[in-house]
């Protein structure tokens, strides 16, 4: 019996064994098969004897070739300018990672994304290539960005304006504060400016967008103006009382709201409970508040602390919503205050 049960086991490590070999083969061919399909699509696509729409039908399903002989013959198409726009920006769409290390490539690529003039088709591509992927040698302030700045479809100038804020260049910076005080020389759209003025490193933009959230009637400028100042000070008792105001719209009440936690995070229990108190509050925007209250006081930081120490008023607001008391009745407020007391364990 003894010799039958080991003889078994053995069977069974060598089934075992043999199946993952079977599906470690299997796998390979399918990858192997899958390459001499993209190969032979890529065939297909470079036969300048076959019809245009033919040519982009085969290759599109595929994200990008492989054969570095294959690379080449898209590189030289890419740059042919007897080739029609939409398979130039075809070819060049394959050939990403085949880009970084061909200079001539890619300084073409940059002109393309730098000329208005540049076929669109072959343009959107380049701005698509330059945007996803990150080159040692694109790092920083490219040179046509500036130049971009002027460019009259909305797109590139907008590409190019993230470029240089991100990269924290003043002038740019500046450009677009000056169009937020003065629409005649604005380069985008308020709300548009704003959100290009968050990704600078230094914050300078502030008062501007502050000025917006005060003064302008237009709703999708103030909205991005409340949703970058939450650590803006000045700002502060602005942004509390839209959170508050029942005469304000939910989605500037939110905005409000999370500006008050990315820029005062550990006071968050005060800009929540009065939301928790008022009976018109939204639903939406109470549970959003009992969110945050959880990130805060699920921390171990605050566990520690002696305010952790004994239940408190909140919590104990937390225990009247989640029994169904008081103005929180809905069933979201319910589910989340639940939450709140099983991951935050006050002591009653």
């Amino acid at each position: 019996m003894r010799v039958t049960i080991l003889s078994l086991i053995i069977s069974c490590f060598c089934i075992a064994a043999n199946c993952q070999i079977s599906k470690r083969d299997s796998i390979e061919r399918a990858v192997n098969e899958y390459v001499r399909t993209v190969n032979q699509a890529a065939d297909v696509f470079l036969d300048r004897q076959r019809p245009a729409a033919e040519r982009l039908k085969a290759i599109a399903p595929y994200p990008f070739i492989y054969e570095a002989r294959q690379a080449e013959q898209f590189k030289r198409l890419a740059l042919s300018a007897e080739e029609p726009p939409d398979l130039r920006a075809m070819a060049l769409s394959k050939i990403y990672h085949f880009v970084e290390n061909d200079e001539r490539l890619l300084g073409q690529a940059i002109q393309w994304l730098g000329d208005p003039q540049t076929p669109k088709p072959l343009r959107a591509e380049t701005l698509r290539l330059i945007g996803n992927v990150s080159f040692s040698s694109l790092s920083g302030i490219l040179e046509i960005y500036p130049k971009m700045l002027e460019d009259p479809e909305l797109e590139y100038r907008a590409f190019a304006a993230s470029k240089l804020l991100i990269n924290g260049d003043a002038r740019t910076q500046q450009l677009l504060i000056r169009g937020l005080e003065n629409p005649d020389a604005a380069l985008f759209e308020p709300a548009l400016a704003i959100e290009l003025l968050a990704l600078s490193p230094k914050k300078e933009f502030y008062p501007a967008a502050y000025k917006v959230l005060l003064e302008s009637s237009d709703e999708a400028a103030r909205l991005a103006a409340l949703q970058t100042l939450g650590p803006y000070r000045p700002a502060q008792e602005k942004l509390i009382a839209i959170s508050q105001s029942p005469n304000e719209k939910e989605a500037f009440r939110e905005s409000a709201l999370m500006a008050l936690y990315s820029g005062d995070r550990d006071n968050i229990i005060q800009y929540v409970t009065p939301l928790l108190r008022e009976r018109a509050a939204p639903a939406r925007l109470q549970a959003l508040g009992i969110q945050m209250s959880i990130d805060v006081r699920k921390s171990m930081a605050y566990r520690r602390s002696k305010a952790a120490q004994k239940a408190d008023e909140y919590d104990r607001l937390m225990l009247s919503i989640s029994e169904g008391k008081g103005l929180g009745q809905a069933a979201e407020l319910r589910s989340i205050a639940e939450k709140y007391l099983l991951l935050v364990k006050p002591d009653f």
